[in-house]
């Protein structure tokens, strides 16, 4: 890809990210936050999968 074109794709989709978590430790620690979210949502969804699984199983073997 044209660097051109990678520029031009952040500066309009996510013009307001520089800005709202500046360089440095504000946008590591954002960062971080948004990865412990999404992998705190990912364990309760297997949690909740499991949970589907363990009731199809024994409907099924009545």
């Amino acid at each position: 890809m044209k660097r051109s074109n990678i520029k031009r794709h952040f500066e309009t989709r996510h013009a307001t990210f520089a800005t709202k978590y500046p360089a440095g430790d504000s946008r590591k620690k954002a960062c971080d936050e948004f990865q412990r979210k999404a992998q705190a949502s990912q364990q309760q969804l297997r949690v909740w999968a499991d949970k589907v699984t363990s009731i199809q199983l024994v409907l099924l073997a009545h």
